[in-house]
């Protein structure tokens, strides 16, 4: 099991993680539907899918989506979901290896699913996932804002959950380009401490940018979250700068 798998089936993985709230998701569904132009009928494929809370609101938004993950632990918290909405479909696969053609008129890419490989990696998955969209279709890929990354998040920080404390330490490699991070969880209950080591390869706009195109991509727009309000949507159409946490990038495929 390489640590990936390890981690995303760890029963730490929620609390280190976090839980997105239902408003949140439902904001970041309808700002998926706005800038992908996608609404009911729409045939989407979500990749890295987890849990399938994105995955399920979409579908509750009239799309029909296939949810794809390569960790069999990820499906396996998704497959409830997909169990009571007909219109989402959950599947274990690689998103490096799928073989899906010209099917899907979105897919979209959540929670930083490209980085944890190599970049060579990471190219073949952007390359699959533009072949399966049909002429016309968009794809949206979710990342790290790296300037804000590494001004906010790098460094030792520790939290306290209901049933442990937890410690993180982030680094950031200027030569790989990529973030390693260390989360220590200290149970309450006396058990013993459990360590989880991780490490996600980090874009910058540029090359995000070539990379979409190089697969043949166009129309490419960036999005962030530095305007967003309170009551607003979480990604904003200005909304990406230095500030923004996220980097939020759109293509089209040529018709």
């Amino acid at each position: 099991m390489g640590w990936a798998e390890e981690y995303f089936s760890s029963e730490d993985y929620l609390l280190l993680e976090g839980v997105p709230c239902q408003e949140l998701i439902d904001r970041i569904a309808d700002f998926i539907c706005d800038v992908l132009e996608i609404g009911s009928g729409s045939r989407v494929l979500d990749v890295g899918c987890g849990m399938g809370r994105h995955g399920l609101a979409l579908a509750k938004r009239g799309c029909q989506v296939t949810g794809i993950d390569a960790s069999a632990a990820m499906v396996d918290r998704c497959r409830p979901l997909a169990d009571d909405e007909p219109r989402f479909t959950v599947r274990q696969l690689d998103f490096h290896t799928m073989t899906f053609e010209a099917e899907f008129g979105a897919v979209v890419c959540l929670g930083n699913t490209l980085g944890f490989g190599r970049r060579a990696d990471d190219a073949e998955g952007v390359r699959r996932m533009a072949a399966s969209l049909v002429p016309g279709g968009r794809i949206l890929i979710d990342l790290h804002n790296l300037a804000w990354y590494r001004q906010n998040m790098v460094g030792r920080t520790w939290w306290e959950e209901a049933t442990a404390y937890v410690l993180s330490d982030i680094e950031y490699d200027p030569a790989d380009q990529k973030l390693v991070t260390r989360d220590v969880v200290v149970p309450k209950d006396g058990t013993p401490a459990r360590e989880y080591q991780t490490t996600l390869l980090e874009y910058q706009p540029s090359q995000i940018e070539r990379l979409v195109k190089s697969v043949g991509l166009g129309e490419v727009r960036f999005y962030g979250d530095a305007c967003a309000s309170e009551d607003g949507p979480i990604f904003s159409r200005d909304g990406y700068d230095e500030q923004s946490h996220v980097m939020i990038v759109t293509a089209k495929k040529p018709s």
